[in-house]
């Protein structure tokens, strides 16, 4: 099997990815320039933020899960509110730009979310592959 080229590098055998082979399927994970996955780097970021406002949650606190389910919920609207998604509005055109500011504001509580129970980016990205495999089989045999 000739070495996987980085999508985000487009280098071959660089230090700055790690390549898993899983059957038939590559998992690459690229580096920024500190040498640290982004995602892991958003978990850490967030964690510190947490931890600055005293506001690091304990363990799957049920209290913690609701108001920050909400929390995601709003941003999600904020989200749609940038969208033209009222068909009865003339003049609507997406604000791309606070429509992506939005999306990052949604990940700090989804972030948030997977630290209370203790699903740290690697748990994460684990859980997120096997559900896209799931779906991809899901959409193949017609659900």
């Amino acid at each position: 099997m000739p070495e996987p080229t980085c999508k985000n590098c487009g280098k071959n055998n660089t230090p700055l990815c790690i390549y898993k082979i899983e059957g038939d399927f590559v998992i690459q994970r690229c580096f920024d320039w500190v040498g640290i996955p982004m995602l892991d780097q958003m978990f850490k970021k967030q964690k510190a933020l947490q931890n600055t406002l005293n506001t690091y949650p304990a363990f799957m606190d049920e209290q913690y899960i609701k108001d920050h389910i909400l929390a995601a919920i709003v941003e999600l609207t904020e989200i749609l509110n940038e969208t033209p998604w009222k068909p009865w509005k003339k003049q609507q055109k997406l604000n791309h730009e606070k429509y992506c500011k939005e999306i990052a504001d949604l990940m700090h509580f989804v972030i948030n979310l997977c630290i209370v129970a203790d699903i740290d980016s690697d748990m994460l990205f684990g859980l997120y592959m096997d559900k896209n495999k799931e779906n991809v089989v899901r959409h193949e045999e017609g659900y």
